[in-house]
């Protein structure tokens, strides 16, 4: 009897551990507490039936991403508890009903009336997608800019469809060439609102969309709906299946360079050349120093989260900012249910060789090691982060020997609110000298 307690004990502890902190473990820790279920004499038929409803429950629950975890377990908002563990949701599918209102959109999800044992099981519900309110963008600023939207697939399984916001600006009288300007972290596309027009001006077609989650695109109200991987597929649709971009200027910032730089491993041929300003590709191997440790904090546990706040604390040009400008950049998001792509952004930054984007970020490098394709770095002085990153890559990437890399006086980290003149005039002397 007592044996077959021991055994029942073990194997619920080895799958609790599997559960909590190695998701691939999830079979091999249901096998085990079969195996060991069915020597478990006397109590052979109660060690077995346990064992194998383990094994089903977690086999179907293997693809769980251990970047749902790690936010949950480290981190979280210091005004709220953390958002709930994906592993507590219903597993079972569902048919769903898109419902859109003036302010967002929405899945009514319902259950059918009987739920499969085996086979069609997913471990998340559809997703729920919330829309800023078109009148948030009104009178901005600095962005004249006419709104382009397209409708890519949300990818969570259900259908759910999400309409991503991008600018696309040309001229009368074409240059042939077409810039891919890529935001980052928390902010949008209004960061590119000086940089644009004189890029448009000498002729080139600038597309900078805004990364679901921010800016005019449609936002996730699940955090755990972002990821690396969904991040990229989302921006692939867009860039490639959508608009059929080709031929491309990639100039990423932030992590634009985290999603541009791996579109541009795994598709080198539809880039001509690349701009990187302030940004890294990281493969859980570096140091990252203290102030994205403090980002990374910061990013959590801020309430309220204000973007113009981050912006200001990063502003290096000894210009005060206009605070209508600040409000600007906080105008996509109303209120908390929109941030989640802004707070879920630093907790997917790869900062081990464990995290689930590292070893695919790893194999990025293996090919930017072998790109020719001209590359170009320009760096903020004042950047604390980021220039160290623009230095590793000056020195890896073969197309960026011998170019004209620039280290922006009077700029930190957002460059292009900082000094845009500089960064845009590079922009486009290294199209005018790298044809």
């Amino acid at each position: 009897m007592s044996t077959a307690y021991v055994v029942v004990a073990l194997a619920t502890a080895e799958v609790s551990m599997s559960w909590l902190i190695f998701p691939a473990g999830f079979k091999s820790a249901g096998a085990i507490g079969l195996a060991l279920g069915l020597l478990g004499v006397p109590l052979v038929g109660t060690a077995a039936a346990i064992g194998l409803i383990l094994f089903f429950v977690c086999a179907a629950y293997t693809r769980i991403r251990v970047s749902d975890y790690s936010s949950t377990f480290y981190l979280g908002p210091a005004s709220s508890s953390p958002p709930p563990s994906p592993r507590w949701r219903s597993a079972w599918p569902r048919t769903t009903e898109r419902v859109c209102g003036r302010s967002h959109c929405r899945q009514r999800r319902h259950s059918p009336g009987v739920v499969p044992l085996l086979g069609g099981m997913t471990n998340r519900p559809a997703m729920h997608v919330l829309r800023t309110p078109d009148d948030r963008f009104d009178d901005l600023p600095g962005y004249p800019f006419d709104p382009h939207y397209a409708e890519i697939d949300a990818g969570d399984g259900h259908g759910t469809t999400l309409r991503a916001h991008y600018v696309d600006e040309s001229t009368g009288q074409p240059s042939g060439e077409t810039v891919l300007l890529l935001h980052g972290e928390p902010t949008w596309s209004y960061l590119w609102r000086n940089v644009i027009p004189p890029l448009v001006a000498a002729g080139h077609r600038c597309v900078a969309p805004d990364l679901v989650g921010f800016g005019r695109s449609d936002k996730p109200a699940d955090r755990f709906d972002y990821t690396y991987q969904s991040h990229l597929d989302w921006l692939r649709r867009l860039v490639f299946d959508v608009l059929d971009l080709d031929d491309i200027t990639l100039v990423c910032h932030d992590w634009g360079g985290l999603l541009g730089l791996r579109l541009l491993a795994e598709h080198p041929g539809r880039f001509r050349r690349v701009v990187a300003t302030n940004t890294m590709l990281p493969a859980g191997d570096q140091d990252m120093g203290p102030f994205f440790l403090f980002w990374l904090q910061s990013s959590q546990r801020s309430n309220p989260f204000s973007v113009g706040e981050v912006v200001t604390r990063n502003h290096r040009s000894g210009k005060e900012i206009d605070p209508r400008v600040l409000a600007a950049y906080d105008a996509p998001f109303p209120g908390e249910p929109y941030l989640q792509g802004a707070r879920q952004f630093p907790l997917l930054v790869p900062i081990s060789p464990q995290d689930e984007a590292a070893g695919p970020n790893r194999d990025a490098w293996a090919v930017l090691e072998r790109l020719e394709i001209p590359f170009l770095c320009a760096y903020g002085e004042l950047d604390p982060v980021s220039r160290v990153h623009g230095e590793e890559m000056a020195e890896r990437i073969p197309g960026a020997k011998g170019q004209p890399h620039v280290t922006i006086p009077g700029a930190g980290h957002f460059v292009q609110e900082d000094q845009p003149g500089p960064l845009t005039q590079a922009i486009a002397d290294f199209i005018e000298g790298r044809p």
